[in-house]
Formats: C-alpha cells, sequence, structure tokens
C-alpha cells in the first residue's frame, strides 16, 4: 500500500485540470466502503485488481464503487494463466452486467505474444457489452508487450481501447509498455497524433535511471532516420 487514504494522494495531484486520474486498488487490502465520494477524491476511477479466488467479492464491491461515483476499472490478474475459457467467459458475464467503465486483459507474467494477446482480446469483446471499453496491461518479460499493444491497436474497432504504458517502461519486474515508444509507435500509424514531447520531457526529468532499457536517444534516433553511430558520437561529447 502506497497511500493510506485518499486525502495523501490527492495532495498529489495538480488542481484545475482536464486530466482523469486513476487510481489502483488492490482487493483486499483497502477499506472500499470507507472511500470518499469521488467527488470529493480528485479521481475520476479506480483500477480494481484482484486474483481469480477473489473475483466473487471484489466484483460484488462494483457497486459500492460506482455508488460512490467512481468509474470501474476491472483488472483480474494473472488474467492469461490463471483462467481457463469458461472461468474467463463466466467472468465476462458476471462483469458485463456490472457496466463497469472497463475490463482488462492483463498479462501479469508477461507470456503473451501478439497472436494469442488478439484471440484472447476478440473473446473479451465477444462476451463484454459493446459500452464497456477494453484495456490491455502488459508486462515486458519477452520484450513482447509492446508488440501485443499494437497488434491490439491495430485490430480494435468497434469500442474504446486503453493501453496501459509508463514512462521508461517502468514497472514491476521488467516492467511495462513504455510510453514514448508506445506514442512514436502509434504516431508513425497516423492515426493518433499523440504530441511526445511531453513524455520526453517527463523522461529527462526523472533522470538517467528512469529509461530503464536506455532506448530513447535510439527511438530518436529512428524517428529521425538518423544513423545510431552519430547518436553515441553525441552522446560521448
Amino acid at each position: 500500500t502506497v497511500f493510506g487514504d485518499i486525502a495523501k494522494l490527492r495532495g498529489l495531484l495538480p488542481q484545475n485540470t482536464a486530466t482523469r486520474f486513476v487510481a489502483m486498488a488492490i482487493w483486499g487490502k483497502c477499506n472500499l466502503a470507507a472511500l470518499p465520494p469521488a467527488a470529493d477524491s480528485g479521481l475520476f476511477g479506480l483500477r480494481l485488481s484482484f486474483d481469480r479466488h477473489e473475483a466473487e467479492a471484489a466484483l460484488a464491491d462494483v457497486a459500492v464503487l460506482k455508488a460512490k461515483g467512481y468509474a470501474v476499472f476491472l483488472q483480474p490478474v494473472r488474467l492469461t494463466t490463471c483462467y481457463t475459457p469458461a472461468q474467463l467467459d463466466g467472468l465476462l458475464a458476471r462483469a458485463s452486467a456490472l457496466a463497469p467503465f472497463a475490463f482488462y486483459l492483463v498479462d501479469t507474467l508477461g507470456v503473451l505474444e501478439p497472436q494469442v494477446a488478439l484471440a484472447l482480446h476478440g473473446r473479451i469483446c465477444a462476451g463484454l457489452s459493446p459500452d464497456v471499453a477494453v484495456g490491455f496491461h502488459g508486462h515486458n518479460h519477452r520484450q513482447l508487450a509492446l508488440a501485443c499493444a499494437l497488434a491490439l491497436a491495430d485490430a480494435h474497432r468497434d469500442r474504446p481501447l486503453l493501453l496501459d504504458s509508463c514512462l521508461g517502461g517502468m514497472g514491476k519486474a521488467a516492467g511495462n509498455v513504455p510510453t514514448e515508444l508506445l506514442l512514436h509507435a502509434l504516431n508513425r500509424r497516423g492515426n493518433a497524433g499523440y504530441p511526445p514531447q511531453g513524455a520526453l520531457a517527463a523522461l529527462d526529468a526523472l533522470g538517467p535511471g528512469a529509461d530503464a532499457g536506455g532506448v530513447v536517444p535510439w527511438v530518436l534516433a529512428s524517428a529521425i532516420g538518423c544513423n545510431t553511430a552519430y547518436v553515441s558520437w553525441l552522446l560521448a561529447r
């Protein structure tokens, strides 16, 4: 637990912004009934994370959170390794009936390859009401998280798609999808128009250790069609 109560978190959030802030609540580690109304929290929504054996109890709390005004993002951990097809279909049916804001494909162990991600994404979309967004939370243990995210972006059509990412790929173990790489790839597809300057400036502000993979100089070289030898020369100056 990083924040014991919402007040401590709210003190870190900027005011008077159109940005929607979302916090993660790990089911069983916080008292959801004691949370203040969303209007008093500074948050748009809560990402409700739960294990398979906690699913029934966690889903029962969705109504509690929605009554407080929170958008609920359901994030069943280890979805790619701990659910049989029948169990996943049952979870989708129960989740869809609760009308959450989003349901996530969570690759906790980083095992997904793009084609498997696409198959699971199709199954999830088929089992959810069309007004529920679908998200992807990938871990980069096999260096495939970005490839999976982009495969989903290319295939996704019928509802909003939410792709989790972190500056420099920061995250547990091998990390998550790097924000700067995701923005670059989406922009190259011509369907995004996300300005990368903010992400790159934030990464610079965090210092050298934030770029866990050391990839930012090479991404910039690729973006402008520059030989990496020139980047190495500039970095050595």
